[in-house]
């Protein structure tokens, strides 16, 4: 799970995390999500829950911003991803 954090450039960012482009429709982005439901810590055992747990804490913070426009929006200008709008 650690190295699923980890981006192409050896950075993490939340486009990574989830594993699509910063240029994928929301759509996407919630289809790539719904696939991280493999690593919910019920599902998994028992000496990987709290890893598992704070990885889907992880995941649901990406899918939170990616999804909304504004809080999107904003995160692409922080890490400097600039999309015509």
């Amino acid at each position: 799970i650690d190295n699923m954090l980890i981006g192409r450039d050896g950075m993490s960012n939340l486009y990574d995390v989830l594993n699509v482009s910063p240029y994928d429709s929301k759509e996407t982005i919630i289809a790539s999500y719904k696939n991280t439901k493999k690593y919910h810590p019920d599902l998994c055992q028992d000496n990987l829950k709290e890893k598992y747990t704070e990885y889907m804490k992880i995941l649901n913070n990406a899918k939170e911003i990616l999804t909304n426009d504004e809080k999107r929006l904003s995160y692409d200008y922080e890490i400097g991803i600039y999309k015509d709008v």
